[in-house]
């Protein structure tokens, strides 16, 4: 993923994290002062920029220990324009 695109993840996950502190590819999710429907909210956004399903079981926060997780499975997952 270009640095650019993990930049704009980190951004999402910015807008709803209800704490000050910057986000970067290292924060951990449990860091992050969401609930999980923020978290799903965030999700959505990142589908819908990157053009990448999260299944059902993958909106659960637990499953990604940080940011660069979720950059990992959208690297692996987002479909091939």
């Amino acid at each position: 993923m270009k640095e650019n695109e993990s930049r704009e993840i980190c951004t999402i996950f910015e807008k709803f994290n209800r704490s000050s502190f910057p986000i970067t590819t290292e924060t951990k999710i449990s860091d992050l002062e969401i609930n999980s429907i923020l978290f799903i909210h965030a999700i959505i956004e990142v589908e819908k920029k990157f053009d990448v399903l999260f299944e059902d079981e993958f909106l659960d926060m637990s499953y990604f220990k940080t940011v660069e997780n979720i950059i990992d499975f959208i690297d692996k997952n987002r479909s091939v324009i």
